[in-house]
């Protein structure tokens, strides 16, 4: 289920948002769960969008200056 919205979210970020989402990714945990959506901005941003079964969600926005992220499209 979350993989699936995931994967929603990511489609509608590039398209309806594809003037400043440069990239997207699922970023997996080692069991290879879906953890969060990462959507990279123009500017070296990025958003990470996390979401669990009981409805919580995060959004967070970072720079990939500092932690050395490589999206493609």
């Amino acid at each position: 289920m979350i993989l699936a919205l995931y994967k929603r979210l990511k489609e509608v970020g590039q398209t309806e948002y594809g003037d400043i989402v440069l990239g997207s990714e699922v970023i997996k945990s080692s069991t290879g769960r879906a953890r969060k959506l990462r959507l990279a901005l123009i500017g070296d941003t990025y958003v990470d969008v996390w979401y669990s079964e009981d409805r919580h969600y995060s959004l967070s926005l970072g720079t990939s200056r500092k932690t050395g992220l490589c999206l493609s499209t």
